[in-house]
């Protein structure tokens, strides 16, 4: 993500743009917000990138298969995904998952140092804050 962190209205926008892509088992893609999703109910995308917005693309990677490693030890059913700027100038990896509730979601992102996580109804996309109350 660009320089948004420094503005946090501006990082809220940016996130708001995020265009948000499901990488299916088949092959195929969906794209939040315009696609079938695969799975009925609630999906949440969740990422482990960026926690303090400084990682390096090697702590990067590092903490998405520590994200990846908990899902699958939970059982937690779930595809990668990929969120990026409109323009293609920042993405980033991480999951699609369903089966947790929203704090359960927001729990996962903020133990994977989150901001926000994404929620997908149909073709509803909301920005969940995951920070502190």
């Amino acid at each position: 993500m660009p320089d948004a962190y420094d503005d946090p209205e501006a990082m809220w926008q940016a996130f708001a743009r995020g265009v948000i892509t499901l990488h299916l088992a088949d092959g195929g893609a969906a794209r939040a917000g315009v696609d079938r999703m695969p799975w009925p109910g609630v999906i949440h995308v969740i990422t482990a990138w960026n926690p303090g917005f400084t990682a390096t693309a090697a702590e990067n990677e590092a903490a998405n298969i520590r994200l990846l490693a908990e899902l699958d030890d939970r059982g937690i059913v779930h595809c990668p995904a990929t969120g990026a700027d409109p323009d293609g100038s920042w993405s980033e990896d991480g999951f699609a998952v369903t089966g947790l509730t929203r704090a359960e979601a927001i729990e996962l992102g903020q133990r994977h140092g989150q901001l926000a996580i994404y929620e997908i109804d149909g073709t509803d996309v909301v920005i969940v804050d995951c920070r502190p109350t």
